[in-house]
């Protein structure tokens, strides 16, 4: 079997395809590295093109025709990110080609990032330790919350919400969730109730989004749903920026009656000027919920155990089926 590394020779590719990793991939078959650092255009690809599986990560280009023309032998795709929604087409499925992500193994890793970033809101973590850092010291009342008994409402509950909502429960958290997609059956399974998504905005202590990026989710939370948000309310988004109205999210800060902790922001990295940066009831962060470094490795690991299932014919499990791509982030 000829595996093809098409991730540029950097050091985000050491970071997943460790030592150990690279010793384990290359016990499955003969394996070709990318030397360049860069993804290679069709024009450049000579021997790699009769591998049986690629290798890909972050900017890989999309699966296209000029690629499936190339790579006529191709059977598995490994993408070392998480949503392949930017990677594949109908036309890869069609041509028969599967794909694995790291996609589940990230969720667990942004539920954690979304464990940390709300008691940080909630026990005031940054106003605290700026204040000592600054010389001072707290009050004798000092005003801070727990995650204890809190309602806690998912928008969304795909693989993040369903890693999330035991990591809630463990703390005596009620969860509950909204997922057009998903059944109130599979959620009841896990302990978390289903409710509507104008429920969960008027009733939650803490409000978490966890839905893709598409046509059809953009601009989904605007005005009126961060108004009906109960006064002290935290609203945290590791999601994609574009899911809210972020200028109606950003009068509704600036009233101070909610807070929030906000790890990713329309158009990507926030501008100097944003308010976003500056408001006091706002945990900003650079869109770094996950995975964390050290998850990096074992997504790489994981997804190979996956190459090494697929060629006894078994069940691969970060495979990632047409329909469910379609419904990813992009």
């Amino acid at each position: 079997m000829m595996i093809y590394v098409s991730v540029p020779n950097s050091n985000e590719l050491d970071t997943f395809l460790t030592d150990r990793a690279r010793k384990k991939l290359e016990e499955l078959g003969d394996v070709i590295y990318n030397t360049s650092v860069q993804y290679l255009l069709p024009e450049e690809i000579k021997e790699e093109a009769n591998c049986d599986v690629i290798i890909s990560s972050w900017g890989a280009p999309q699966f296209n025709q000029s690629y499936l023309q190339i790579f006529r032998k191709l059977k598995l795709y490994v993408y070392l990110g998480g949503s392949v929604a930017n990677i594949v087409n109908d036309d890869f499925f069609k041509a028969g080609i599967r794909i694995i992500s790291g996609n589940d193994i990230f969720a667990r890793s942004v539920a954690e990032g979304c464990l940390c970033y709300m008691l940080c809101s909630l026990r005031n973590i940054e106003k605290y330790s700026t204040m000592v850092r600054n010389g001072g010291w707290r009050e004798r009342d000092f005003f801070n919350q727990g995650l204890f008994n809190k309602l806690v409402g998912l928008i969304g509950f795909g693989a993040v919400s369903r890693h999330l909502a035991p990591l809630l429960k463990s703390f005596g958290a009620k969860v509950k969730a909204y997922d057009k997609y998903v059944s109130s059956a599979t959620m009841q399974t896990m302990g978390v109730e289903p409710a509507s998504m104008e429920e969960l905005f008027s009733t939650c202590d803490i409000v978490s989004i966890h839905l893709p990026k598409t046509p059809e989710t953009e601009k989904t939370i605007g005005k009126e749903l961060l108004k009906s948000m109960k006064d002290g309310a935290l609203l945290v988004n590791t999601s994609r920026g574009e899911i809210l109205d972020e200028n109606a999210l950003i009068e509704e800060l600036a009233t101070g009656r909610i807070s929030a902790a906000l790890d990713v922001f329309d158009g990507g990295v926030m501008d100097i000027c944003n308010p976003l940066r500056y408001l006091k009831n706002v945990l900003p962060l650079p869109h770094m919920a996950g995975p964390t470094i050290d998850m990096r490795e074992q997504t790489a690991l994981e997804l190979i155990s996956d190459i090494e299932r697929f060629t006894r014919g078994e069940l691969m499990y970060n495979e990632i089926i047409q329909s469910r791509a379609k419904l990813m982030t992009r």
